[in-house]
């Protein structure tokens, strides 16, 4: 709240408060604190936010979404917060964060059903999804069927579930920039698949 209150951070344009896991509750900032950076009047300049581990829900994505002070954000850090999918519906909105390149949601309990409109409504650059279990091939599918999947140039899709239907989807798309891209164990068949469509040198893995 301090700094949302401090017209001594006009001209911050990069904000860190990853919670990380070692924080107790009390020490996290939470919606509240969240709701707090989305109201600020001199926050206008930022364009980096880290709220990791943070123990924010939808509420407090909905408060950014909606924040005209924090309309000028590139990247958008929320891993392991309790994010489901109506707190991307809120970042999927018409004209939210018109900015935003990339997003992490890496372990957050999100679904294909929520994600689909939100790499339609946005041209990521950057996607971490590591972790996010409910995904499945519906979400790979999601993002490799995306409008915008030709932007993409980092994109982490090590979740569970992942099989020949996500692989193929994911083979198939238009990827022109893609630079790394991170997947879990596959069969080495599957394996093969990603390695000849994408190549080595593009740090494609999986682990």
């Amino acid at each position: 709240d301090q700094i949302a209150s401090s017209p001594h951070f006009a001209e911050l344009v990069a904000l860190d408060l990853e919670g990380g896991h070692c924080a107790t509750q009390t020490q996290r900032i939470g919606d509240a604190g969240l709701e707090a950076l989305a109201r600020s009047p001199h926050l206008t300049k930022l364009e980096y936010l880290a709220v990791g581990d943070n123990a924010i829900t939808d509420a407090g994505l909905a408060a950014i979404a909606r924040s005209p002070t924090l309309a000028g954000l590139t990247e958008l850090g929320l891993e392991y917060n309790r994010v489901h999918d109506a707190g991307l519906a809120a970042l999927s909105a018409p004209g939210v964060l018109p900015a935003l390149r990339s997003l992490a949601l890496a372990g957050c309990p999100i679904t294909a059903g929520g994600l689909a409109p939100l790499v339609a409504a946005h041209a990521f650059e950057e996607l971490y999804l590591a972790g996010c279990d409910q995904l499945g091939d519906a979400g790979v599918i999601a993002v490799a069927t995306s409008p915008h999947v030709r932007a993409l140039r980092y994109l982490s899709l090590h979740v569970s579930g992942v099989t020949a239907a996500g692989i193929d989807a994911l083979v198939a798309a238009p990827f022109e920039q893609l630079a790394r891209l991170t997947l879990p164990r596959l069969d080495p068949q599957l394996q093969q698949q990603v390695v000849a469509r994408f190549g080595a040198a593009l740090e494609v893995f999986s682990t």
